[in-house]
């Protein structure tokens, strides 16, 4: 079996920041998940690519939320965290 894991969201609570993850797997046995093929040395670097092409995805959308809660208000720059 081969898990996969992405990062969801971060929040803080307190001093503490706490991330959400979601497990996907990606291979059971020699079967893809995802397309329920046998896999061959080809076929598991291409979806391995893919699923890192997905958290790279998915890391940029975490940013872009973290940035929206960065504004000015009445002429101070303000940070939510």
């Amino acid at each position: 079996m081969l898990i996969g894991i992405i990062r969801l969201f971060e929040y803080k609570i307190d001093e503490l920041i706490i991330s959400e993850y979601q497990f996907k797997s990606l291979l059971k046995g020699d079967i893809l998940t995802r397309t329920q093929q046998t896999i061959n040395r080809e076929i598991l670097l291409n979806e391995l690519c893919m699923f890192k092409k997905q958290c790279y995805e998915n890391e940029l959308d975490l940013v872009s939320v973290f940035f929206m809660f960065c504004f000015a208000f009445e002429g101070y720059f303000v940070l939510v965290i």
